[in-house]
């Protein structure tokens, strides 16, 4: 028999029904039903406390990320999608 393992997700978020939430859910059926302990990090988690670990941060729509996406996508970065049309053979 294979010894029980700590198994670890970590994502922004895991709450609701978006895509990541949901598959993580059934890996995590799987994973407990093969007797291992599953546990979350995240930024929003729906998931019991007692294997959560919350980091506001760590969530994509938290007010400091936000202000970093700010800052990375407002430069020229932004624009590639201009140049992309603008010279297709590249």
């Amino acid at each position: 028999m294979t010894p029980s393992r700590r198994i670890g997700f970590i994502s922004t978020r895991f709450a609701g029904t978006d895509g990541v939430s949901l598959e993580t859910s059934k890996w995590a059926s799987v994973i407990e039903r093969m007797g291992h302990q599953c546990f979350y990090f995240c930024g929003e988690c729906d998931r019991p406390l007692e294997i959560s670990y919350v980091v506001p941060e760590a969530f994509y729509r938290h007010p400091s990320i936000d202000a970093i996406n700010q800052i990375v996508y407002a430069g020229t970065w932004g624009h590639m999608h201009e140049g992309r049309r603008a010279h297709p053979e590249i």
